[in-house]
């Protein structure tokens, strides 16, 4: 298999909002200590898989097909650290949102940022190259 023709879209971010909601709900699935070990097991075996495609040359897109309350399409800082914490690097943890994801929708251009492009121009507080938790910060987007 040609592994520079396959794509992934990571979904990582679903583990961290899982984890996160030990502390916003009284469910057992995410309160319990069963409910706790089995979402980590599946964020572990998750970022494991990731790494190893990234490993494989397979093509990373930051996202999820995870819809509703607990993820919003606004979180992709989530998706961005996670690809940072299992191996990319940041720059590429940044492309693999507008570039890769737009790629792998059919718009090769989506992280052009020029006149009549298809991307939206964010500006955020800090660096993310260093500190990738600085994509939580955004000050301002335009389109």
């Amino acid at each position: 298999m040609d592994s520079t023709r396959v794509r992934l879209v990571s979904s990582l971010a679903v583990g961290e909002s899982w984890r996160s909601f030990a502390t916003t709900t009284a469910l057992p699935r995410f309160l319990s200590a069963k409910g706790r070990q089995s979402i980590g097991g599946q964020r572990e075996e998750t970022q494991f898989s990731v790494q190893l495609a990234h490993q494989a040359g397979v093509t990373i897109a930051t996202g999820t097909d995870f819809g509703g309350w607990s993820l919003p399409a606004s979180q992709l800082a989530w998706g961005i650290e996670s690809l940072v914490a299992v191996g990319l690097a940041p720059c590429d943890a940044i492309e693999a949102a507008p570039a890769s994801g737009g790629e792998l929708l059919g718009e090769p251009d989506a992280a052009c940022i020029c006149e009549g492009g298809p991307a939206d121009f964010i500006l955020i507080h800090g660096d993310p190259l260093p500190d990738p938790s600085a994509m939580w910060g955004v000050w301002r987007v335009s389109w």
